[in-house]
């Protein structure tokens, strides 16, 4: 593979299958949708997960005028677990590429999509976990509300979360800001990747977002790193093009409500060896284009 990241977005291949479920016209009005965000679930046939993600997003106070949907299984069974929220008035896009192209991979396809023109409203990205079930509806209207506010403040924010780490580039290692471990936290920590974490780790899940002008100008996610260390390089991507990360201090010690449920048992990421090979490979690749001791 190469060794450095792509810049530029590659055409959409022509195997690639886009559907277009447009949203009900006559329901839009009761979708509360703001127009400046797109979200963005990569999936692999969890046709139940979806349906739960779309009833708990239609549940949020501020939803996105977009949803993109990549499948990268058969896509069978994602268009009716979706069709739902068209039927609220979300507009909603089903791509389904000819083969598993990964997270990485899937996401980049997505981003060459909305960089493409198609939706010019749109200046946020989120994306979400095809399992997650919002805890609290104010999730996405609380980290919309503060990822306008920082790009107003400063026009170099190119993406912002509830947590993230620093990059330790002589050790290539993910460190916690010593901010975070002495509360009170500041209301805005300066990182290197903003992690997606538990979904059901507190009231104001991770849900990151990434500005699509940053996304433009750094172009998409590493497509060949498949899984594993996709954010993180992408976060220091965008710290080397110049654009900022900021984690919400004020979110990040917001306690689990007592209504939510821990995670339930299996629900952690089974380490598999294919997993462990990425997630390794990723590292190595990680470091080579921005540790400080490889060069």
């Amino acid at each position: 593979m190469a060794i450095e990241p792509p810049t530029a977005f590659p055409p959409l291949p022509p195997e690639v299958r886009v559907v277009r479920l447009p949203a009900d016209g006559a329901a839009a009005g009761a979708w509360p949708a703001a127009s400046d965000l797109a979200a963005l679930v990569i999936t692999f046939e969890r046709e139940e997960g979806l349906r739960e993600l779309a009833a708990s997003l239609a549940g949020q106070t501020v939803r996105p005028g977009v949803l993109l949907a990549v499948d990268n299984g058969r896509g069978e069974g994602t268009r009716p677990a979706l069709a739902g929220l068209a039927a609220r008035g979300c507009e909603v896009l089903l791509v389904v590429p000819p083969r598993n192209l990964g997270p990485a991979g899937a996401t980049a396809l997505a981003m060459g999509l909305l960089a493409g023109g198609d939706f010019p409203a749109a200046e946020w990205l989120t994306i979400l976990n095809d399992d997650l079930v919002f805890n609290h509806p104010r999730v996405l209207e609380e980290m919309l509300a503060f990822a306008r506010q920082a790009a107003r403040d400063d026009p170099r924010v190119g993406a912002v979360g509830r947590v993230g780490h620093h990059f330790d580039r002589a050790w290539a290692r993910l460190r916690r800001p010593p901010e975070s471990s002495r509360p009170p936290l500041p209301p805005v920590l300066e990182v290197d990747y903003l992690t997606t974490g538990s979904a059901r780790a507190a009231i104001g899940q991770p849900v990151p977002m990434l500005r699509l002008a940053a996304v433009r100008d750094v172009g998409p996610f590493w497509a060949e790193l498949f899984i594993g260390m996709t954010e993180v390089e992408y976060g220091l991507r965008l710290r080397r093009g110049g654009w900022r990360l900021l984690a919400n201090g004020t979110m990040w010690r917001q306690p689990r409500p007592a209504s939510v449920p821990p995670d339930p048992p299996g629900s952690r990421i089974v380490r598999t060896p294919w997993r462990r090979y990425y997630s390794t490979r990723n590292l190595v690749v990680v470091a080579r284009v921005y540790g400080r001791w490889w060069t």
